[in-house]
C-alpha cells in the first residue's frame, strides 16, 4: 500500500477529547484552539530520568490547556441543544401555569360531549339548598294541596277555526294518593287515587267507578317530571307574596310531557308546542311555592301564537300529610271499567 492510500493520523482536543483531523485550526466541537499534546524531551543518558524511563516512576508530563478562542461562526450543535431546552421549559412553564403553580388558571376537568343531542349542560348556578327542592319536586309521596289553571288557544289559521281550552284542577296529593276534581269546559270530574286504583265520577253522580287505565294527566307525582338538578338552573332571589324565594327556570335537559302539563291530551290538538319553559318559585328549604309553564308554536316571523297553551300552578299545606280513604270501601267486581 502506497503512501497516497495511508490515512491521516488523527489528533485529540486537550479540552474536550474529541478526535478530529489535523490541520483544523479550531475543535470542531468546542472551539478550542488546537495544541498537540507536548512530548517529553529524552531523558539525559545515565541520568534517572533515562533509567526510569518507560517505568511507573518515570515523572508525569503535564499537558498545557490552551485558552479558548471564541468561534466567530454559529455553532449548530449548541444552537440546537439551547433551543431545545427553551422549548422545555417552555413547556413546563405552561404547564405549571395552567395547574395554578403561578396563580394562573387552574387546570379544569373537561365537560362531557355528547353528539347530536339539542340540549345543553346548564351552567353551575343552583344555590347548596337545590338538592332540598328537588327532593320535593321528585318525591312520589309529596304532600301538598294543588291548583292547577290551564288555557290554551290555536289560531283559525291553523285548521280554519279558533279554539281555546280552560282546565282547572284542585287536588290534595299524600302518600302517593291523590284526592280532587278536574273541570275541562264546564264538565266537573271528581277523581281519587288510592293505593294505585283509580276512581272517578262525573258530578253531580253519586256512583264512582273504577278505571283500568290511569290517565296520565292524573299522575301529579313526581312533580312536573323533574328528576335531575341539571333540568333547573337558578334565575335569582325574589319575593313573591312577602315570601322570600328562590326562581328556577327549567333548562334543555327537561322534555316534559305536554299532556300532564297542560291536563288534557295535546295529541288530540292539530300542532304540538316546540317552545316549552316552565318557571318554579321555591322557598329556601326547598318547598315549591308557585309555577308558571308555557307551551308554543308560533309563526316563522314570531309574530302570532299558532298554539299557546298557559299552565299556573299554586302550592300550599306542603309536608302536611292527609288521609286519603277509598271512596268504595268494599270495590265491586261488577264495576264498569273502561
Amino acid at each position: 500500500m502506497t503512501d497516497e492510500m495511508t490515512p491521516a493520523p488523527l489528533v485529540r482536543c486537550v479540552r474536550c477529547h474529541v478526535v478530529f483531523e489535523p490541520g483544523l485550526e479550531n475543535c470542531p466541537r468546542c472551539g478550542t484552539t488546537y495544541r498537540p499534546i507536548p512530548v517529553a524531551p529524552a531523558p539525559e543518558i545515565g541520568s534517572y530520568a533515562e533509567k526510569y524511563h518507560g517505568t511507573e516512576f518515570a515523572p508525569a508530563v503535564i499537558e498545557t490547556t490552551a485558552p479558548v478562542v471564541p468561534h466567530t461562526g454559529p455553532r449548530i450543535g449548541i444552537v440546537v441543544a439551547l433551543g431545545a431546552a427553551m422549548v422545555i421549559i417552555a413547556l413546563a412553564v405552561g404547564g405549571l401555569y395552567a395547574m395554578g403553580a403561578f396563580g394562573g388558571p387552574a387546570a379544569t376537568q373537561q365537560a362531557l360531549v355528547f353528539a347530536n343531542t339539542p340540549r345543553p349542560t346548564p351552567s353551575p348556578t343552583l344555590p347548596p339548598s337545590v338538592s332540598v327542592t328537588l327532593n320535593e319536586l321528585r318525591d312520589m309521596n309529596l304532600s301538598a294541596h294543588i291548583k292547577i289553571q290551564t288555557r290554551a288557544t290555536m289560531d283559525a289559521s291553523v285548521n280554519g277555526t279558533a279554539a281555546s281550552v280552560i282546565a282547572n284542577m284542585d287536588v290534595t296529593v299524600s302518600g302517593g294518593n291523590e284526592s280532587g276534581t278536574l273541570t275541562i269546559g264546564g264538565a266537573k270530574k271528581e277523581f281519587r287515587l288510592v293505593d294505585g286504583i283509580y276512581y272517578d265520577r262525573l258530578a253531580p253522580a253519586v256512583k264512582w267507578t273504577i278505571r283500568s287505565v290511569i290517565p296520565p294527566v292524573m299522575l301529579l307525582t313526581p312533580l312536573f317530571q323533574i328528576t335531575d338538578a341539571k333540568m333547573l338552573e337558578l334565575v335569582g332571589a325574589e319575593t313573591r307574596d312577602g315570601v322570600a324565594v328562590n326562581h328556577f327556570q327549567t333548562t334543555g335537559w327537561w322534555v316534559p310531557d305536554q299532556s300532564r302539563m297542560s291536563l288534557f291530551d295535546v295529541s288530540s290538538m292539530a300542532i304540538r308546542a316546540n317552545k316549552t319553559v316552565l318557571d318554579l318559585w321555591a322557598t329556601p328549604d326547598g318547598k315549591p311555592v308557585a309555577g308558571a309553564f308555557s307551551a308554543t308554536q308560533d309563526t316563522s316571523d314570531g309574530s302570532v301564537h299558532l298554539l299557546n297553551i298557559q299552565v299556573s300552578y299554586a302550592f300550599d299545606q306542603v309536608g302536611v300529610p292527609v288521609t286519603i280513604n277509598n271512596p268504595m270501601p268494599s270495590p265491586s267486581p261488577s264495576a264498569s271499567h273502561s
